[in-house]
């Protein structure tokens, strides 16, 4: 069994939201020019850390392993979901190895970044206020019963009733509607009684954010049909448009330049380990 299969999971699952062997032909074999371009990288990366005499801790690798296995119910399934990929222990070990130590090698690369000074962040700041201004955002709950014609009871003549049926009960009493959500509403949010939370414009469906915006802090919509079923709103508060302050504004300037910068020095590193390995290749010859 080879160490590849877990590589091509991961791709799979990112790309197509399916492990690798659910994929048909077609789908499989987009996913391998990628594959061996990352293979490849791969390559370059180990053989550099190899240079450097770089080695994975046995810990970190336990610990990759540990995470792994907690992913599943028991031995069994565990054990059923290896033989699916197509890995057995030894190359799953391999395959974690690869994965942790490149990663390791290219947090060390990024280390070398250093951070923007709070003077620098502030410059940032006082030359780009526009970007720190924050549109009028709403606190936001909704019930959400879903349309579907296949499945028995859920066609919009169906729903209807039953979805102003329970507007008219929260309308009655407002302070019902978390509960009426936690029961009836078809959404994961029913959870939290409803609440989707703090939304900006662009965040929700363009007939939910037009009605959301109409709406009087505290009011309950009239029902809204969206791409995904019959809606209720309800506009628990409205947070004013306003600038993010300085003290809020620097951390996050910090925190997204650097992220920024470490990500760029890594694509320049492995920019430059590529041109290396051309050069070096061209002089062998």
């Amino acid at each position: 069994m080879s160490w590849q299969a877990y590589s091509r999971l991961k791709l799979a699952l990112a790309e197509f939201g399916e492990p690798s062997w659910a994929l048909d032909e077609t789908q499989l074999a987009s996913l391998t020019p990628r594959l061996e371009r990352q293979w490849a990288l791969e390559e370059r990366v180990l053989a550099y850390a190899r240079g450097q005499g770089m080695d994975l801790p046995e810990v970190d690798l336990v610990c990759a392993l540990d995470s792994v296995r907690q992913q599943y119910q028991d031995t069994q399934a565990w054990q059923q979901a290896m033989q699916q990929v197509g890995l057995d222990e030894a190359s799953l070990r391999l395959a974690l190895t690869r994965e942790l130590l490149v990663e390791r090698v290219l947090e060390q690369v990024a280390d070398e970044v250093s951070p923007l000074s709070p003077e620098q962040a502030l410059a940032y700041y006082q030359q780009h206020p526009q970007r720190f201004a924050q549109p009028e955002r709403r606190k936001v709950r909704h019930l959400l019963l879903v349309l579907d014609d296949a499945q028995p009871g859920c066609s919009k003549a169906e729903v209807m009733p039953k979805i102003q049926a329970l507007r008219a009960q929260i309308v009655a009493c407002p302070e019902s509607f978390g509960a009426l959500a936690m029961k009836h509403s078809e959404c994961p949010t029913a959870l939290h009684e409803g609440l989707i939370g703090v939304v900006k414009p662009g965040d929700l469906y363009p007939e939910l954010e037009r009605t959301l915006y109409a709406l009087p802090s505290g009011e309950v919509s009239g029902v809204v049909h969206s791409p995904m079923g019959l809606h209720l709103l309800q506009c628990l508060e409205i947070l004013p448009a306003s600038d993010l302050s300085q003290e809020e504004a620097l951390p996050r300037i910090i925190e997204a330049h650097l992220k920024q910068a470490r990500a760029q020095r890594q694509r320049q590193w492995l920019k430059r380990l590529a041109q290396a390995e051309v050069v070096s290749a061209s002089e062998a010859v």
